[in-house]
C-alpha cells in the first residue's frame, strides 16, 4: 500500500520495519548539503594555501634579488641589476652635461660654472656667478644633484671624503678630447668633468660594455696615473693647478680601475663624464 494512504503513526512504523532511522530520513536532505558545504570551504582552504605557497615563492626570489645589490664590497651582481644601476648613473651625468651646455649658451664663462649645493660641501665658486650658473640652483635651473645610491657603491671605500657623491674634479685634462690633443699642457685645455667614484665593478663594466669600450665579460681599462688630484680637490671656478691627464683614449665618458698606490689605487673602479670640453 502507498505510504500517502498510511495515517502518520503506520508511516513511522513503516520506516521503522525498514530499517531506516527516523532521525536520518528526516534529517538526509540537511546532512547531504552540509557535507557538499565542507567539500566546498575544505576546496576554498585548498586554493587559499596553494596562493599563499605562490605568494611566499615570490617574495623568496624578490628577498633574493634585493640581497644581490645589497651586497658589500666588490661583490658580483647580476647583469640584470648591474645594467638598472649602470643606466641611472648614465643618465644622471648627462643631465649634469647638458644643464652646464645650456648655463654655457645662456652666457656663462667656463669659470663662472658652480656646482654649489646644499647635498655637497666644498663647491663655492670663488668668481661669484650669477645664479643661472650655479647648476643646482633651483630657482634658476632645472637640474637637481642627484645622489648616488649606496647600492651603486663599493663600500669599502666609504672612508674616502667623496664616496657616495658625485665629484666634480679639478686640474683635469682628458686626453684627445679637447684642443689639449694628447698633451695637456696648459690650464687653457683642462676640462670639466664629474666623476662617480668608488662603484662596483660589475656595474663599471657594464657601463663600458655598453659604450664599446670593451668586449662583453672583459675587465675595466685601468688609468695608469692619477685620474684626479691626491686632495680630491673640487671645481670652484680655477682650472689652474694638478696637470692631471686622463688618459682614456679620446672617450668623453666611460669607467675604469684605478692603479698602484695612485690617485685612485687599484682595485677600484670609478666612472667619469666630461661635461665641457676645452
Amino acid at each position: 500500500m502507498d505510504a500517502g494512504f498510511y495515517p502518520k503513526n503506520q508511516v513511522i512504523t513503516v520506516i521503522y520495519n525498514l530499517n531506516l532511522p527516523l532521525a536520518c530520513s528526516i534529517n538526509a536532505p540537511y546532512t547531504f548539503f552540509m557535507t557538499m558545504r565542507q567539500n566546498k570551504i575544505n576546496g576554498e582552504q585548498g586554493s587559499v594555501i596553494f596562493f599563499i605557497l605562490i605568494g611566499v615563492a615570490l617574495f623568496a626570489a624578490l628577498s633574493f634579488a634585493v640581497s644581490n645589490i645589497n651586497r658589500t664590497g666588490n661583490a658580483d651582481i647580476t647583469d640584470e641589476v648591474a645594467g638598472l644601476a649602470a643606466s641611472e648613473i648614465v643618465q644622471t651625468a648627462t643631465a649634469y652635461k647638458n644643464a652646464v651646455r645650456s648655463a654655457r649658451i645662456e652666457g656663462c664663462a667656463d669659470t663662472d660654472i658652480s656646482f654649489e649645493s646644499t647635498y655637497l660641501s666644498g663647491y663655492v665658486n670663488t668668481n661669484n656667478p650669477p645664479d643661472n650658473c650655479e647648476i643646482f640652483n633651483q630657482a634658476a635651473n632645472s637640474t637637481s644633484y642627484v645622489k648616488p645610491q649606496t647600492d651603486w657603491l663599493d663600500s669599502s671605500n666609504s672612508g674616502s671624503n667623496i664616496y657616495g657623491q658625485w665629484f666634480f674634479a679639478q686640474g683635469v685634462c682628458a686626453l684627445d678630447v679637447g684642443s689639449g690633443g694628447s698633451d695637456c699642457d696648459d690650464d687653457s685645455y683642462k676640462d670639466l668633468i664629474a666623476i662617480l667614484p668608488f662603484i662596483k665593478r660589475d656595474i663599471c663594466r657594464v657601463i663600458d660594455e655598453r659604450q664599446d669600450i670593451i668586449v662583453k665579460n672583459a675587465p675595466p681599462p685601468v688609468e695608469a696615473g692619477d685620474a684626479w688630484r691626491s686632495g680630491n680637490t673640487r671645481f670652484t671656478g680655477d682650472f689652474s693647478g694638478g696637470d692631471i691627464k686622463l688618459e682614456r683614449d679620446g672617450a668623453l665618458s666611460g669607467c675604469f680601475e684605478g692603479s698602484g698606490g695612485n690617485t685612485p689605487p687599484s682595485g677600484t673602479y670609478h666612472y667619469f663624464q666630461v661635461l665641457l670640453s676645452r
